[in-house]
């Protein structure tokens, strides 16, 4: 195994530092990209068919997974004692969930909630996937969506189990 120097072992952490700060512009650029080769080289009358043909179902689809992931999230807020004030910055109080333990509401809103999500990311991948295959790094948007959604649902994890319940990993049945 070659040695590694002291300085090419820091290369490579500033270089890994530079694509966490910058996924996100990468994520958008790939998107803007993916939008603009079709634009240039196809026909703008198919491009326009591409979309009238998948807007009625790509734009239902997305309100009702909208309102799921929104009424999760309300149900999950309801079993934690919070107010609902405006069911749009429902993102914004999702953090006060972790205080609650296991109630069968935040489960139930958990599932409501991550359905909702879930549905979402896949009606995204489903709406790219009937652009023109130049288009298919717009996939980079439902797959950050999806790592997001992933992201979250770990999160919760520990909340979501009943208080005094054992996991099986740590010696409990």
């Amino acid at each position: 195994m070659p040695a590694v120097s002291p300085e090419a072992g820091l290369d490579q952490v500033q270089n890994e530092g530079w694509l966490k700060r910058h996924k996100t512009k990468l994520a958008v650029g790939a998107a803007a990209l993916s939008l603009a080769l079709p634009l240039a080289f196809q026909p703008m009358s198919e491009n326009k068919k591409l979309v009238t043909e998948s807007g009625p179902w790509v734009a239902t689809g997305l309100a009702a997974s909208e309102a799921a992931w929104i009424g999760g999230a309300i149900i999950m807020l309801g079993a934690a004692g919070r107010k609902i004030r405006n069911p749009l910055k429902v993102r914004s109080s999702l953090d006060d969930i972790r205080e609650v333990k296991g109630t069968d509401a935040l489960r139930a809103g958990f599932a409501v909630h991550m359905t909702g999500a879930i549905s979402q990311d896949a009606i995204l991948a489903a709406a790219v996937l009937e652009l023109p295959k130049a288009s298919w790094g717009l996939m980079a948007i439902p797959a950050y969506f999806a790592a997001s959604t992933g992201i979250r649902a770990v999160a919760m994890w520990p909340a979501l189990k009943k208080p005094g319940s054992s996991n099986a990993l740590e010696g409990g049945v």
